[in-house]
């Protein structure tokens, strides 16, 4: 199982992501750019990141459902808690982005753009 979340391409100590698994996704980006904005993030499954995001250990802990529409498969924060749509809590993204809409992609302008295409 894969699990490193930040990988290096090489180079040894020089490569600002030496050792990433030592540094952390926290430790590689501070040590790989300057006055980085790393906030206000949805990270699933993973550990050590800059404070100021929100991390949870898997999609339920996301609030985040798997949804199948007209043959399309898809996800969707879920908006309230409801075991009949795979919810099992309200998405802690809803809201929480630096301009104040949900975290991530709107999924829902994304279908509307792409709907008949083929």
């Amino acid at each position: 199982t894969f699990f490193r979340q930040i990988g290096s391409t090489g180079g040894g100590a020089k490569n600002c992501a030496f050792q990433p698994d030592a540094q952390g996704p926290a430790g590689v980006l501070k040590s790989c750019f300057a006055n980085l904005k790393f906030v206000r993030n949805l990270i699933v499954g993973a550990r050590d990141w800059p404070r100021d995001n929100i991390v949870v250990g898997d999609a339920a802990g996301a609030g985040i459902s798997l949804t199948q529409e007209d043959g399309t498969v898809g996800y969707r924060l879920c908006q309230q808690k409801n075991s009949g749509n795979g919810c099992k809590k309200v998405s802690p993204a809803l809201g929480a982005a630096s301009d104040g809409r949900n975290i991530g992609a709107d999924f829902e302008a994304i279908r509307q753009a792409t709907a008949g295409v083929r």
